[in-house]
């Protein structure tokens, strides 16, 4: 039997860079939330103002016209410049829409970061 997986193995199953990406979450009262990163379990965004560690929010991610909602529970809070926040959120389990959702995201995202490379390459040659 092997170890069990730290909590940022487990992350790392599927983790997607979506700063570059320019994409909102609505996270409770506040509308435009640029989306971080997604992983397996959750994701991280930027917000202007921290909420506590535990607390659950409400969630509203956008992506391509459909609407997916759920909540997220606050997992960390870290101060970043010009006075705002990066939260890291955890999906709750019984939120599969929301995870749907992400993960559908994450697919868009790796879909049009491997067409950018794809050009690169073709251009270079």
């Amino acid at each position: 039997m092997g170890a069990e997986k730290t909590e940022e193995q487990r992350r790392e199953i599927f983790r997607v860079c979506t700063a570059g990406a320019l994409l909102n979450v609505k996270v409770e009262d506040y509308p435009e939330c640029t989306l971080l990163d997604a992983h397996s379990e959750g994701f991280a965004v930027v917000l202007p103002e921290p909420i506590r560690i535990g607390v659950v929010v409400r969630i509203v991610l956008d992506h391509n016209g459909e609407e997916f909602y759920g909540r997220a529970r606050v997992r960390n809070i870290a101060k970043l410049k010009h006075d705002r926040y990066r939260c890291g959120l955890q999906i709750l389990p019984e939120e599969q829409e929301l995870q749907r959702g992400l993960q559908l995201v994450a697919i868009a995202v790796q879909r049009d970061h491997l067409r950018r490379m794809s050009d690169r390459t073709t251009t270079q040659r």
